[in-house]
């Protein structure tokens, strides 16, 4: 003889009865239906916790910053620019392949203790003075670099220059003015379209980077236009 269902057990096939007279799914026997209505404020469901925690939907960790790049990476790219700027110089003005020599060396060493440095200090602390988002931008970087940096820059490299080629205390007042003349004009006319591209188009720990290998064609160009008659050649700059 079948046995009477309990209590419990009646329920449970009362709802099942109703479940199939109103078209809804049958749940499988000990399965664990899950509430669909929104929880309240406060209430973590540990169903919604799961599914949040698998890989597909967490959020993808932060790109890492570029690796700057060191000082002396950028001492050694300069002195070796700087280098190839004077033969290109000397190759310019003699017709022939010059070989390497004490203007060789001068450039080299004037460039990796004294340009590379100082713009690798200036361009961060340039764009901490006209941060991103100045009005007028640009113009103030402009007027900073070309007025403010390059003379004091050019009065310490073109002596600079001499003395490493054994020029007695850098050379002659006379002629160290005219260089410097010379070269702050030469600077202004190239370094300003230059640096207008370099400021609005290159990541500033790239700048010096990018200004040292376009004074290779400026070194060229110094030397052609503004270089003395006789004597060595005027100083030029192998970075910026």
């Amino acid at each position: 003889m079948a046995s009477t269902p309990r209590g419990s057990d009646r329920d449970q096939l009362r709802k099942r009865v109703l479940q199939t007279s109103a078209g809804t799914p049958l749940a499988p026997p000990h399965a664990v239906v899950v509430n669909s209505a929104p929880p309240g404020p406060g209430f973590s469901s540990p169903t919604r916790d799961l599914v949040s925690d698998t890989p597909e939907s967490r959020d993808p960790p932060p790109d890492k910053p570029p690796a700057k790049i060191s000082l002396q990476s950028k001492a050694l790219t300069s002195a070796v620019t700087g280098a190839i700027g004077e033969l290109i110089s000397r190759t310019v003005q003699t017709g022939r392949s010059p070989m390497v020599g004490r203007g060789t060396f001068a450039f080299a060493a004037a460039n990796y203790i004294w340009a590379a440095p100082v713009f690798h200090v200036w361009y961060p602390l340039l764009e901490r003075l006209v941060p991103p988002g100045s009005s007028f931008r640009l113009i103030k970087r402009l007027l900073l670099d070309r007025l403010l940096v390059a003379p004091v820059y050019l009065a310490v490299y073109l002596p600079l220059i001499n003395a490493f080629k054994g020029y007695p205390g850098g050379g002659t007042p006379d002629v160290l003015r005219a260089n410097l003349a010379r070269a702050f004009l030469g600077s202004l006319k190239f370094w300003t379209v230059v640096q207008s591209l370099n400021f609005t188009m290159v990541p500033v720990d790239l700048r010096s980077v990018a200004s040292t290998f376009a004074a290779l064609v400026f070194n060229v160009y110094l030397a052609r236009v503004t270089a003395p008659p006789s004597g060595p050649p005027l100083v030029s700059r192998a970075i910026k």
